[in-house]
């Protein structure tokens, strides 16, 4: 039986284009508004550079008291000052490879390299998402060690030797009172990521709602509002203090553009490999799909206290010292993140 190969209809430079669009057009992140594009991080990843200095003007202080006004001449008002912060963000130069093996096509009748823009939308789509994730974890560890946990709400028990009780657990008030250190931008959440054990209590509790998604052949869960993402590997800590393991989970609280997006195509972000020798001369086809992110947290630098390689792993942007919040103290509203640290 003959079969069509990738190589018989890949077109690098339709591919490329096609896909990157693809990726953004199915991104959970843009479709709840819990990321947003911004043209300078596209401008950039055009061009050189591991990093890209992002400057914001810092919000005016609008519990000032204005001035009392008089016909005095030689009373003069002192103007108040706008101020500026830098943010720091990092090209996060990946890639990804898939192959298949001519002989196990040929058994097997057919060839899953046929649906590669499928799958690899799917894949990309999964790594933005992990990056905004595992980032936004380290935005929490560093408010709990920094900022006296100004980010966080934190109802779950650390004595393994008690019993976890109700008040440990999710709950609507839980969730309100973490979604209130967003202050006066409370109540305009966007996303909520959370761990499916943590997920299965709220459907014990009936606080899940359903809405269909856009293409109408699935639901999306949401709570309050806000699109759930449910991952097996949300963020958990495990404390061993008395013998048995007390599980601690984190939630986490999104609002409308947490996080800026960029993206871009580097040199040949895309090439199809025909080895002939493989598989004792049986042949090897392997795609290699190439992808250039910026994925940046609004109210924060990077700082590369610990990155050993030219683009930052899962593991180092979940890490506290990699990021510097930027925003003034007092101004923590200006972060659209917050945490839910529960026992279940």
């Amino acid at each position: 039986m003959a079969e069509t190969r990738i190589t018989d209809i890949f077109d690098p430079e339709v591919f490329d284009s096609y896909s990157l669009d693809r990726v953004i057009a199915k991104s959970a992140l843009i479709d709840c508004g819990l990321a947003v594009e911004v043209p300078r991080f596209n401008q950039f990843l055009a061009g050189p550079g591991t990093t890209v200095t992002a400057p914001h003007w810092n919000a005016i202080v609008v519990s000032d008291e204005p001035n009392v006004s008089g016909d005095d001449p030689a009373v003069t008002s002192t103007p108040k000052k706008f101020t500026t912060r830098t943010e720091l963000a990092i090209r996060q130069s990946v890639n990804q490879s898939w192959s298949t093996m001519n002989l196990a096509v040929d058994i097997a009748g057919s060839d899953p390299m046929n649906d590669v823009l499928t799958q690899t939308t799917a894949y990309w789509n999964n790594d933005l998402q992990l990056r905004a994730f595992k980032t936004a974890l380290a935005l929490l560890l560093d408010s709990i060690a920094n900022f006296s946990g100004d980010l966080v709400n934190d109802v779950s028990s650390v004595d393994a030797g008690s019993a976890v009780v109700d008040g440990n657990l999710f709950s609507a008030d839980a969730f309100l009172d973490a979604d209130a250190t967003m202050g006066e931008y409370m109540g305009e959440l966007s996303g909520f990521l959370t761990h499916p054990i943590v997920f299965n209590r709220m459907r014990k509790l009936d606080l899940i709602d359903f809405i269909p998604a856009s293409e109408g052949d699935r639901l999306i869960p949401t709570y309050m509002g806000a699109r759930i993402f449910l991952y097996n590997n949300a963020p958990t800590v495990t404390y061993d203090p008395g013998g048995g393991n007390l599980v601690r989970y984190y939630s986490v609280l999104f609002a409308p553009g947490s996080f800026g997006l960029g993206r871009g195509v580097g040199k040949n972000p895309s090439a199809i490999a025909y080895d002939e020798a493989a598989g004792n001369g049986a042949g090897q086809e392997t795609l290699y799909d190439r992808k250039q992110w910026v994925v940046h947290p609004r109210g924060y630098t990077w700082t590369s206290s610990s990155m050993a390689g030219e683009s930052p792993t899962y593991a180092e942007l979940a890490l506290a010292v990699n990021w510097t919040r930027t925003v003034p103290v007092g101004d923590r509203e200006r972060i659209g993140i917050a945490g839910l640290l529960t026992n279940g």
